[in-house]
């Protein structure tokens, strides 16, 4: 499970809600608890289509097509470290790339887990600075095949220059032993939030594949997002 809430689901959910994207593949809104094993590393790739949302549909009435990999690797002593990086497939051209760091910081807080993660972005396009974030994924096994998944965190904004607070909350479901079921929400400050419908399944040992739906529904836009997970 892996997100970033603040803004890497950047051209994921439009663009009022940059959140940063992790709690079951990249392109999911909650990030989880977890990282990479000490001395490996990752590679998450996915492809995603966010509809033209109500205030940009006049000028721009076209879906925003995007391709996002990720490779990950975790330091001996424990921090991940990711790079992602957006390929606007629509203008053919790279619109961002960030650097984020994650650690954990309990492995039994309360019953569950509690990580760390921190990361900023900037907008190639615009040659300029995009934002930052901190995050604080706690994630707690409720029974055998459901799992809880809670972020608090905050982002910094650009354009309004102000820090405002994030939020996310995710459920994931192992429907059976190769198919998890991943339903999650999340937002940015008091904006209306934003949701998710998602499928994992395992296909090995070392890679996954997932697919979500969402919903934006402070700009009403729609997101499709493919994503393969893969342990290098």
């Amino acid at each position: 499970m892996r997100n970033t809430l603040p803004l890497f689901t950047i051209g994921v959910l439009s663009t009022a809600v940059h959140l940063t994207a992790h709690a079951n593949g990249g392109h999911f809104l909650v990030d989880d608890a977890d990282i990479t094993p000490p001395g490996e590393c990752a590679l998450e790739v996915w492809a995603q289509r966010a509809s033209a949302s109500a205030q940009d549909r006049v000028d721009q009435p076209n879906a925003t097509h995007s391709v996002v990999a990720q490779p990950l690797c975790t330091t001996r002593n424990g921090w991940e470290i990711g790079i992602p990086l957006e390929y606007n497939t629509s203008e053919s051209e790279l619109a961002s790339y960030g650097l984020e760091l994650k650690t954990m910081l309990s492995g039994d807080l309360y019953g569950g887990a509690l990580a760390l993660s921190i990361g900023a972005v900037r907008d190639q396009q615009l040659d300029s600075f995009e934002g930052a974030f901190i995050n604080l994924p706690y994630s707690r096994e409720l029974n055998e095949s459901a799992m809880l998944h809670i972020n608090l965190g905050s982002q910094y904004d650009s354009i309004e220059s102000q820090w405002r607070a994030t939020w996310g909350a995710a459920a994931t479901v192992g429907l059976t032993s190769r198919f998890d079921l991943i339903a999650e929400t999340a937002g940015v400050g008091r904006d209306s939030p934003a949701a998710a419908l998602g499928l994992r399944s395992v296909l090995s040992s070392r890679v996954e594949l997932d697919a979500s739906f969402g919903r934006d529904f402070e700009v009403r836009s729609n997101l499709v997002a493919v994503g393969l997970n893969i342990a290098l």
